[in-house]
């Protein structure tokens, strides 16, 4: 036989179920997650309050304030911890899988 198929050892199916299935799940879930920032009473944004001093000011803030909470809104609710989960423990499954899969298909 020939094709792409062929040169692969025909076994890229998996691939391509793995990537549908987080376009199916990740789409939706970005979605709301978006749909929720959106609903945050944050106050408008403008470029005029942007500065140096500012800038270095969040930096800083961003290196060194912690503020440790177990509180759930303070982790974003329940997209901020389904972000955690996804990220911390289904992401390094899909990418192993991946690698895994691709192994296969390259050791031909």
């Amino acid at each position: 036989s020939s094709g792409i198929n062929a040169e692969y050892g025909g076994n890229r199916s998996t691939l391509v179920i793995l990537s549908l299935v987080h376009g199916a799940l990740y789409l939706p879930w970005q979605t709301l997650h978006l749909k929720y920032i959106l609903s945050l009473d944050d106050p408008p944004f403008s470029l005029s309050i942007v500065t140096i001093s500012r800038i270095l000011a969040g930096l800083k803030r961003a290196v060194w304030y912690r503020k440790r909470s177990v509180v759930r809104e303070d982790w974003g609710g329940w997209i901020g911890e389904s972000w955690m989960f996804c990220y911390w423990i289904l992401m390094p499954i899909w990418l192993a899988t991946i690698t895994w899969e691709y192994e296969k298909v390259a050791a031909f």
